[in-house]
């Protein structure tokens, strides 16, 4: 044992003097510094991805990123500004496919309405006042039942307020009228994240269809379907549900910028 400890010892001394043991101290202490500094910026990402997502989703931070949801709304008319829940807004996510996001809207039907309704309870702006009251006759139109009733008042209450919300019309034009295969417009691109998820919800929402040309009726929510070509493949308890997230998205996001401007 004795002359074993003393080899230790041996090269201990040698590494001290050739300033290998000091090296590996640096080294061990650049180690230690760089996985601080990794936690922190692990840390500090987290925070930001918690703050980028949406108020109803950030219970969900260590689940959902912003851009999974940025991505989601490139592609989907479904809103997750608000509405729904976190719990749903997942399952929205890791829905594989675009029949299989359209059969989470189905099976959490009841739940996404609560979550509108409540929603819609928070809006409590002048502006907005009018909106939520024609938004709240069409949810007691699905209670009882009417969800193509429903159906078309939230989607020509849409149709008002994006009037109010956008004035210009060119502006309008390229948030409402989407071409197949189109890319994000730039307005959408330019606008604050938030602001963007509302917007890129409403504009798939309006993806391009004309009676005129013969276009196949859509079977998602189209708000051009809904206006110019009543029909059964249109008017759907799932669509109803789908232009009442558009709307109660919409109103919740103006009502905020309402109140802040009131303060």
């Amino acid at each position: 044992m004795a002359t074993a400890r003393s080899s230790v010892l041996d090269v201990v001394e040698l590494w001290s003097a050739d300033g290998t043991l000091d090296a590996l101290r640096s080294t061990l202490g650049n180690f230690q510094r760089t996985f601080a500094e990794q936690l922190d910026l692990s840390g500090a990402l987290g925070g930001l991805n918690r703050r980028l997502l949406p108020p109803n989703l950030r219970d969900a931070a260590d689940q959902i990123s912003a851009d999974d949801v940025w991505s989601f709304l490139t592609e989907e008319g479904i809103p997750l500004y608000r509405i729904p829940r976190a719990s749903v807004a997942t399952r929205l996510l890791q829905a594989p496919t675009h029949a299989a996001r359209r059969r989470v809207l189905t099976t959490h039907f009841r739940q996404i309405l609560e979550d509108c309704d409540e929603a819609l309870a928070e809006c409590t702006s002048d502006d907005m006042r009018p909106f939520v009251e024609f938004a709240r006759d069409g949810l007691r139109a699905v209670n009882a039942g009417a969800h193509r009733s429903a159906q078309a008042v939230f989607t020509v209450t849409i149709d008002t307020l994006v009037t109010a919300l956008v004035p210009n019309q060119q502006e309008r034009r390229a948030l409402t009228k989407k071409k197949p295969g189109t890319a994000v417009p730039d307005l959408i691109e330019e606008m604050d994240v938030h602001t963007a998820l509302v917007w890129l919800a409403v504009w798939n929402g309006h993806l391009e269809f004309w009676v005129k040309n013969g276009d196949a009726i859509p079977y998602d929510f189209s708000r051009h379907a809904t206006v110019h070509a009543v029909s059964r493949r249109q008017y759907s308890k799932r669509n109803c549900l789908q232009s009442l997230m558009i709307l109660t998205s919409l109103i919740s996001w103006a009502d905020e910028h309402a109140t802040s401007r009131s303060r």
